[in-house]
């Protein structure tokens, strides 16, 4: 398998897919991976066996990092329109190793660009090699002459995730600051109207002296300005204060364009947080109902079936579902890849910003481990924790025995190799958008019957297939970090508020085996409610079950 750089065009599409299915296939070589597990179970209890799975673990990472360096090359199906924004990647030198169409159109940025070629200030080149070298925790925002109007654009710096050889990805955005966005900033963080009016300036890309000109202000004034919002949001310079005003530009952005889609059967928003991150949520039901906090797991979405919204209606019931980190249009978090109790602050301030007190908080899956770790944190707000198709602590591989392969390996994957499981997760994705809502099923969920029933109902299909997209709206990172927390000894720092606790489970799931949870209900002194004849999507399925238990722990008269 060679590693050169290939380009492939929209017509080698169907072509290059069937190459990743065969790339896909090899690195999941059953007889050595097998080996590998089997090694890996018994603990290498001698040298020769850890010699041997040390052989076996360089053989598979090594095809898979030149299987990656292609998959890299391989166009994604458009599912939401890839080179909207100007994207690229840098390596370790600073070299660029990965452009999207939109930064070569923009700035003329190809993949063998240099760090010192980019159009930059001395200031923002110094910010970002220390950056890059881990001198700086700050990242830094560029700006970039546009090739058509050489006027700056914007770009944001992160840390990249899931790549090979990246180091950091920088990104543009397409949000305009705008009256929303403005009077966000101005509620959320007291800004004057005219520091909303300077912060809208720099986001369009301008310098605090050319902002002094616009506004026919001296640079000192704009200066104080300046060091007024930083001082009122709370960030880390004018870097920090351009990222949080991003956040809120595109939560605005977000609101005014989705707000109520056609067929979503419920409202979508994203808010910035403090600290420049943002956080994504929907709601359903009664706008002035009793909240219900759902937090999902890593498939089928956060967003119930239309028949369960009318019933939030009817019964006083406001179902709030953010999105947690790494998923939708929520920010990374990678604290709470082993520590997924520090989750607490960033849902506090999104029910605070929406004025909830006393709230039922109920999970899904790996959403599931969230919500216990989070509990005593909420311990004066929540009046219950009700956990569908929980994720207990993995005790031993021999806990996914019966789940259907794909879940299983996934589920082990993270003790084994994180680049297999990288690599597993993005040409898995690349599976399921070629293959589309239709097989959908078949991909997740063969060798779970009753799951599989489920999608025979063509809405709840619909559903988890949207779901998926929602999952992996900004990449594969989301399902990635939820393997790695159900992985994790969560378990070991768990500390429960005195709250009635309740896990649903459904009869036929073979994602986790039924008593898995029994056992761990007696460790947290938790009740168990046993749904006939469901599988691991209970929730989705046989939502009219799961809110019957959620009931109980509502308020009389909600």
């Amino acid at each position: 398998m060679s590693s050169e750089k290939k380009a492939y065009g929209e017509d080698d599409l169907s072509a290059a897919m069937n190459m990743i299915d065969a790339v896909y296939g090899t690195v999941f070589d059953q007889d050595r991976f097998d080996e590998l597990v089997d090694l890996s179970a018994r603990q290498i209890l001698n040298p020769s066996e850890r010699d041997r799975f040390a052989t076996l673990k360089e053989m598979l990472e090594g095809h898979l990092e030149r299987a990656e360096e292609m998959l890299v090359h391989v166009p994604a199906p458009d599912i939401n329109g890839v080179d909207a924004l100007p994207e690229f990647l840098l390596g370790r030198q600073g070299d660029v190793l990965q452009t999207n169409n939109k930064a070569r159109a923009l700035f003329s940025i190809t993949d063998e660009t240099a760090i010192d070629d980019l159009n930059l200030s001395i200031d923002e080149r110094t910010a970002l090699s220390n950056y890059l070298k881990g001198s700086s925790d700050i990242p830094p925002v560029l700006r970039l002459s546009r090739n058509d109007t050489s006027k700056p654009y914007l770009m944001f710096v992160e840390r990249a995730r899931a790549q090979t050889k990246a180091e950091l990805r920088i990104f543009g955005t397409d949000a305009l600051w705008g009256e929303r966005a403005s009077n966000a900033s101005k509620t959320l963080f007291g800004l004057s109207p005219s520091e909303a009016e300077v912060l809208g300036h720099i986001l369009s890309g301008l310098s605090p002296a050319e902002v002094a000109t616009e506004r026919g202000r001296s640079l000192e004034t704009v200066r104080q300005q300046i060091r007024s919002m930083i001082a009122k949001t709370q960030t880390h310079g004018i870097q920090g204060l351009a990222r949080l005003g991003s956040a809120i530009a595109q939560s605005a952005e977000r609101q005014r364009s989705i707000v109520s889609a056609p067929g979503l059967n419920a409202t979508r928003d994203v808010v910035a947080l403090p600290n420049g991150r943002t956080t994504d949520y929907i709601w359903q039901g009664a706008p002035d109902g009793t909240p219900v906090v759902f937090l999902h797991g890593c498939l089928c979405g956060n967003r119930f079936p239309t028949g369960a919204t009318e019933y939030f209606h009817q019964n006083g019931i406001r179902l709030i579902a953010p999105a947690r980190p790494y998923h939708g249009q929520t920010s990374g978090h990678d604290a709470m890849i082993t520590s997924p109790e520090r989750y607490a602050p960033d849902l506090l301030y999104l029910l605070d910003h929406l004025g909830v007190d006393q709230f039922h908080l109920l999970a899904f899956d790996t959403g599931a481990i969230v919500s216990l770790s989070i509990a005593d944190a909420l311990r004066d707000r929540i009046t219950g924790v009700t956990c569908v198709g929980a994720q207990p602590p993995m005790r031993s591989w021999r806990d996914f025995a019966s789940a259907p392969p794909q879940q299983s390996l996934f589920a082990v994957m993270p003790t084994i190799s994180l680049p297999l499981l990288r690599f597993l997760a993005k040409a898995g994705d690349r599976r399921l958008k070629r293959d589309g809502a239709d097989g959908f099923a078949k991909n997740v969920f063969l060798g779970a019957d009753a799951d599989l029933r489920a999608c025979d109902d063509a809405e709840l299909l619909n559903l988890f297939w949207e779901g998926h997209l929602f999952h992996v709206e900004n990449g594969s990172d989301g399902f990635i970090n939820d393997c790695r927390l159900v992985a994790a000894p969560w378990a070991n720092r768990l500390k429960l508020p005195d709250v009635p606790i309740h896990f649903v489970h459904g009869e036929l799931d073979v994602s986790v085996a039924p008593d898995r949870i029994f056992n761990f209900a007696k460790e947290v002194d938790a009740e168990v409610t046993i749904i006939p004849a469901a599988g691991h999507s209970a929730i989705f399925s046989h939502w009219p079950k799961v809110f019957e238990v959620v009931s109980r722990s509502l308020p009389n008269d909600h």
